[in-house]
């Protein structure tokens, strides 16, 4: 062995007195898995805008597809509903387990909510049909999307002596993890009536309880949100408010 060389490259000198010797560096092996994969795999939902009324529909295709291109039969597919980066009850879906056939293809429905009246002639929601493929196999361990513009029906004819909604809220730039508290108490009935409910809703799509005209939130995903006030008078009348918050990491 030559002193201070390793003991191939040492073999290799050695040899190199009879013969030739090439020493060949170990090439990386081709890159496979979740981005090849991901580059056949897609999620689409037709139409991608509907109503919030409780009955339209949009079609979910997911499509599957290997490296040559030829679709990929028999793959189990799970199917969530995401609005804001965050699973949510946000309508549903007619099947959240899928299989694709001989075409590569796989299919459910989803279904918009019924929007609550105090949500009428606010902005919509983009709802996320989030299709992740099952298995142990790592290159199947990825997860595609579709969005679907899901739009409150248009603002009523307000009925003349409704109530009017008023909310404030702190802190008004919130980070994610911090308490956001909510003020409705300036919320005013028609002279002569009174408000008998608030309605809250955080624009995030977890479930909540408050009823009073003050509230208290917690935001768990950075993003844009929209939060709903609403109130009712003594006599059935509505009256809402929206406000948008924005929550940094």
């Amino acid at each position: 062995m030559i002193k201070g060389l390793p003991a191939r490259l040492s073999l290799c000198a050695a040899m190199a007195l009879a013969s030739a010797c090439t020493v060949h560096p170990t090439e990386a092996p081709a890159l496979a898995g979740p981005s090849e994969f991901a580059l056949s795999f897609s999620v689409a939902a037709t139409p991608d805008s509907i109503t919030q009324d409780g009955v339209s529909q949009s079609s979910i295709v997911v499509t599957a597809r290997d490296a040559s291109g030829a679709p990929v039969a028999g793959l189990q597919l799970g199917l969530a509903i995401v609005v804001s980066n965050t699973q949510a009850a946000f309508g549903t879906l007619s099947a959240r387990t899928v299989f694709t056939g001989a075409d590569g293809r796989a299919t459910s429905t989803y279904t918009s909510p019924t929007a609550s009246p105090y949500l009428a002639g606010g902005p919509p929601t983009i709802v996320s049909v989030v299709a992740t493929p099952v298995g142990n196999d790592y290159r199947k361990a990825i997860s595609q999307r579709a969005d679907i513009k899901v739009t409150p029906p248009p603002l009523l004819t307000p009925v003349p002596g409704g109530p009017t909604a008023t909310v404030t809220f702190s802190p008004s730039s919130p980070k994610v993890g911090q308490l956001v508290t909510f003020d409705a108490t300036s919320s005013q009935p028609a002279p002569g009536h009174r408000l008998t409910t608030y309605f809250w809703d955080f624009g995030d799509g977890l479930p909540q309880s408050e009823e009073g005209n003050d509230a208290s939130h917690v935001y768990e995903v950075p993003g844009t949100y929209t939060m709903v006030l609403g109130v009712v008078d003594d006599v059935g009348r509505i009256g809402s408010i929206f406000k948008t918050i924005v929550v940094s990491p």
